[in-house]
């Protein structure tokens, strides 16, 4: 290998005396690839990079570990993949990451605030709706199984978690536990990650996400905890000041990647959905609309619609959204009782579908 030297520098200084020598290696016309080896001044390789195509014809970067650069390559870099896939080490293994931290905020049985050390999409989907007007609930699948009925919860849209690493970081500590939940070895982390916050009737509350996640609930609730039970801690909410809270230990989020994933898309179709109807220009006034499933599962949403005229009149409508994969618009459509078409959708649909 014809190789070229470079004195490394930062700052103007290389306090190791490094020395980079790169060239040309492989055998010419069958495998061109380029090498970048890092020497010590005794001539000891510190590091070994390559840099050449796979079999498949993908870019791939080799790199030596541990400060031995007459070593294999370790780590493998292919800089065409996603993250979650860019890096594998021995060849096979992916690089684990460590999952989020998220701290739950909890105060009289409501989620008040999300605080996480990265970035997280969130939805809280809770089932208590006794008593709760239709127009105040959604149909979302159930996180528990894809193949179960349609759930009714509270309407929720979802919103993104406060990031605040060294919050997360001094609570954790805190609280005293082990904070290496949910490593496996495979483990590979999304940005931002999707992460379905699950309350029930009975106050449980279960954590779905798409990757492994590390979970503390704080509850400023403590009425009914013991003094044992309660921690001094960084308010998650106001970081600066302490707060009395019950906190239990970190858990492992239920990994459900199809289940979130399916939560979240039904979510956001409703919300276009009801965007659409308010869009829609129905010739009359609106008294009330009701949705048969709000985000139920399919592409389609349909409502009955309760308008008057100027006359004093009334009608019941049927009113039809149809929205493709992406959630945006395909058509809107309402019929009278005699099946006539009603009204139509202003001219500009992307004032309703962006």
């Amino acid at each position: 290998m014809t190789t070229q030297k470079i004195e490394l520098a930062h700052d103007k200084a290389n306090p190791q005396g490094l020395v980079a020598e790169f060239g040309r290696s492989g055998d010419a016309g069958i495998y061109d690839e380029v090498r970048v080896s890092v020497m010590r001044p005794d001539g000891s390789c510190v590091g070994d990079v390559l840099v050449g195509l796979t079999a498949e014809g993908e870019l791939r970067v080799l790199v030596t570990t541990g400060n031995e650069g007459d070593q294999d390559h370790g780590v493998a870099v292919y800089p065409q993949r996603d993250l979650s896939a860019a890096v594998e080490i021995d060849g096979s293994t992916p690089v684990t990451v460590s999952p989020p931290k998220v701290i739950i905020n909890l105060d009289g049985g409501i989620v008040h605030a999300v605080l996480s050390d990265k970035p997280v999409d969130v939805l809280v989907l809770d089932h208590d709706v006794e008593g709760v007007d239709e127009d105040d609930c959604m149909l979302v699948p159930d996180p528990y199984g894809l193949e179960s009925a349609p759930a009714v919860v509270y309407k929720a849209n979802p919103y993104a978690s406060d990031v605040n690493k060294a919050t997360v970081e001094s609570i954790y500590a805190a609280v005293g536990t082990d904070d290496s939940v949910a490593r496996p070895e495979e483990a590979t982390e999304p940005t931002p990650c999707k992460v379905i916050i699950w309350q029930s009737y009975s106050g449980d509350l279960r954590v779905f996400s798409p990757v492994p996640l590390s979970v503390l609930v704080v509850d400023a609730d403590t009425r009914y905890a013991s003094s044992s039970d309660i921690n001094v801690l960084p308010n998650p909410v106001e970081p600066s000041e302490v707060v009395d809270a019950w906190a239990a230990e970190p858990f492992a989020a239920d990994v459900a990647p199809d289940a979130v994933e399916s939560v979240f898309t039904a979510a956001a179709l409703g919300k276009e959905a009801e965007r659409v109807l308010e869009a829609y220009s129905f010739g009359y006034n609106v008294n009330s609309a009701t949705w048969d499933a709000y985000t139920g599962p399919g592409l389609e949403r349909t409502a009955t619609v309760y308008v008057s005229d100027a006359e004093g009149g009334f009608a019941t409508l049927r009113f039809t959204v149809r929205l493709d994969a992406d959630g945006q618009l395909i058509e809107a459509y309402a019929l009278d009782e005699k099946g006539q078409f009603v009204g139509g959708m202003p001219a500009e649909k992307e004032a309703v579908t962006a």
